[in-house]
């Protein structure tokens, strides 16, 4: 048995000599040689403060590297705690979705859904909510109905 020292913890081990020359007798465990090679450089989040680590492709990708992860990059853009101060966007299909956060997690929701489940209560299972003008944007209680998708469905073929 040859005495070794481990490459990432620096704690020293046995190995046997013909295990020497594999790649395996630097490291004193699987543990160890799997941390070795990850290859992750070390940043600290600017929201929470947390200490992270990123790999060298996510780097190029987005070179700013500023954030832990998707909810402190929200709450660092000032995204609201609750569907009152939810922060609003554009989809690609011109509707409208909000974000906001319930129990320290992120809740995303339609806009003319949360109008709707505000003023009426729960959407019954089946039911969708419509825009009666065919306008996504228009997102007012008048213009909003709950129909099933049977019913939507009608509706287009006679308009």
């Amino acid at each position: 048995m040859v005495e070794c020292t481990c490459q990432f913890c620096g704690k020293t081990f046995h190995k046997h000599q013909y295990q020497i020359n594999s790649k395996t007798a630097k490291y004193c465990s699987r543990d160890c040689a799997g941390l070795a090679r990850r290859n992750r450089l070390p940043y600290i989040c600017q929201n929470c403060g947390k200490s992270c680590e990123v790999t060298p492709g996510r780097l190029k990708q987005n070179p700013n590297q500023k954030f832990c992860d998707r909810a402190c990059y929200l709450e660092a853009k000032g995204i609201g705690y609750n569907a009152e101060t939810a922060t609003i966007y554009k989809t690609a299909r011109d509707t409208e979705e909000m974000y906001w956060y319930e129990n320290g997690k992120l809740v995303r929701q339609m806009r003319h859904r949360w109008v709707w489940e505000k003023a009426h209560g729960s959407i019954p299972e089946g039911s969708i909510i419509a825009h009666l003008d065919g306008n996504k944007t228009n997102n007012e209680l008048s213009n909003l109905e709950c129909i099933t998708r049977g019913e939507l469905r009608v509706s287009k073929r006679t308009n």
